[in-house]
């Protein structure tokens, strides 16, 4: 409901981001937290195209920049090279906050998100395989019109996989 509430999403210009961001260090903060309503989507509306990705790498860059913290990641958005940066970039703090919603098809069917149990357990073998150590962090919404039993016990044994550092329902 979020994105209906707020509207469609709008990038801000990098150059204004680096201009916050290097104020802010030149000032003596050490930790910028890269955070919006879909994180993982900035760039797109963007001409030409830039990538949460290119903000990361410009900033990590920074040599007083001690750390760097990305929230709000959509599963969808979670990529290789997202991946290869919270794996191999020092700068990144080894976090995501990652909104899950629910693992179950159904449900996240009836909630319109792409996708499934499949796909978000590939992504989870994944962090956990490539960012050892990643200090993981979800939302599950629980009882969701037309959730089963059957539902909810998939997303407790996602919840029981040990992938999570936190999870909030």
């Amino acid at each position: 409901v979020i994105p209906q509430l707020r509207g469609d999403l709008k990038s801000r210009p990098p150059a204004d981001i680096f201009a916050e961001g290097r104020g802010l260090v030149d000032r003596g903060v050490r930790e910028l937290v890269v955070i919006s309503q879909d994180t993982t989507d900035y760039g797109g509306d963007l001409s030409p195209r830039r990538s949460v990705e290119d903000l990361i790498e410009e900033i990590a860059a920074w040599p007083d920049l001690k750390w760097l913290r990305l929230l709000y990641a959509y599963p969808s958005e979670v990529g290789a090279r997202l991946i290869r940066l919270l794996a191999e970039e020092p700068k990144l703090c080894g976090y995501l906050d990652m909104p899950l919603q629910h693992v179950s098809d159904r449900v996240l069917k009836a909630m319109a998100r792409e996708w499934g149990e499949k796909r978000t357990r590939g992504l989870l073998d994944r962090l956990k395989e490539k960012v050892p150590g990643l200090a993981l962090r979800t939302t599950f919404i629980v009882g969701f019109p037309g959730e089963t039993d059957d539902d909810f016990r998939k997303m407790v044994d996602v919840v029981e996989g040990g992938y999570f550092e936190h999870v909030g329902i």
